[in-house]
């Protein structure tokens, strides 16, 4: 199904989703949807109380959807899918799961058969693919996108579920490991969600969030046009001593480790979307010729730039807090409400 756009979006304008703060935050941009040029202005704004940027205004929940429906559904599922589960996704995910292994066995976690994983919003389940080649841990994934959960490539032998992590049934003390890859900053509510992983958790078990980090190197220079933006389907813009502060609110006893991620594919998808606006979008087929001789060779610009400066500084930008994307592990202690460094 082809997702209609909106003649006028319906907007609101919400308190501060992390601390709950309504007082007049600080504007630092607005921008409309420069990925599907939908009409509609949001912003992004800073709290005054806990420092969390955020958007405002936003599209109304129920207008939400229209915008997913854009990106990661309708006409584009074929292709959401392709790109979550093969070429370069392959690699990231195989890297995201050799990563998340040392995570635990550094941090003493359970590692071995039995070790039970949550994947939320596991998509169409290519982290979870990844993760049951080893053929040791028990898997479970959910994801609020039914057509995801149907299509997924997922082990057969993985629990998945088409809900809300909140809705899912799952119960108390349960996991080993609950990861959350860029979904977080998806959700009008990140405490309760952090808090919901937080309560499957086993004593001792761990929550790893990846999520966009807005004190990235790139987003100054981009601005609107900054990939990890994605205005408005991107509601919250972590930065590390907001993501922090998350975790503890949520109950988290102790952050284990924060650090850059790595992400191949920030810079030059952030050059597409400024190219996009420049030149406009490639046309159809070979007419007209010049304009589709100009994108083949933006093109092929972009290619050249992903392999000979986005891909080698991207690793050196993972090393640092320069990433546009980062990583944070907190664990579940019982009895203790203090985080330690």
């Amino acid at each position: 199904m082809s997702a209609v756009p909106p003649a006028a979006v319906a907007t609101e304008e919400p308190p501060c989703p992390l601390c709950a703060d309504a007082s007049p935050p600080t504007r630092l941009l607005r921008s409309g949807d420069v990925a599907t040029d939908w009409p509609g202005e949001y912003g992004i704004v800073r709290c005054g109380a806990c420092g969390l940027a955020f958007t405002s205004p936003r599209p109304t929940p129920s207008e939400l959807g229209r915008f997913y429906e854009a990106i990661y559904a309708g006409d584009n599922a074929g292709e959401m899918r392709r790109m979550q589960t093969e070429g370069g996704s392959e690699v990231i995910l195989r890297a995201r799961w050799r990563s998340l292994r040392k995570i635990v066995r550094d941090a003493g976690g359970a590692d071995g058969p039995g070790t039970r994983l949550l994947d939320v919003g596991c998509g169409y389940g290519g982290f979870l693919r990844a993760a049951g080649e080893g053929g040791e841990w028990q898997l479970s994934g959910c994801d609020t996108s039914a057509g995801s959960i149907e299509g997924t490539v997922a082990p057969a032998s993985a629990k998945l579920v088409a809900a809300d992590v909140a809705d899912a049934g799952y119960p108390e003390d349960h996991f080993d490991v609950v990861t959350l890859y860029h979904c977080l900053e998806h959700t009008p509510a990140p405490v309760a969600e952090l808090a919901e992983a937080h309560r499957i958790l086993k004593p001792g078990g761990l929550a790893l969030v990846e999520v966009p980090h807005f004190g990235g190197l790139w987003r100054r220079p981009f601005g609107r046009y900054w990939f990890p933006l994605l205005l408005p389907q991107h509601l919250n813009h972590f930065e590390m001593p907001t993501l922090r502060r998350a975790f503890v609110d949520a109950g988290f006893g102790q952050v284990v480790l924060q650090r850059g991620a790595w992400a191949p594919i920030e810079l030059v998808f952030s050059m597409g979307l400024l190219l996009k606006a420049i030149f406009g979008k490639a046309p159809e087929g070979r007419r007209p010729v010049g304009k589709w001789l100009l994108h083949k060779l933006l093109g092929l610009g972009l290619t050249a730039a992903f392999f000979f400066v986005d891909l080698p500084l991207s690793l050196l930008l993972a090393r640092t807090r320069l990433s546009g994307h980062h990583v944070a592990v907190a664990r579940k202690i019982q009895g203790r409400d203090t985080v330690a460094p």
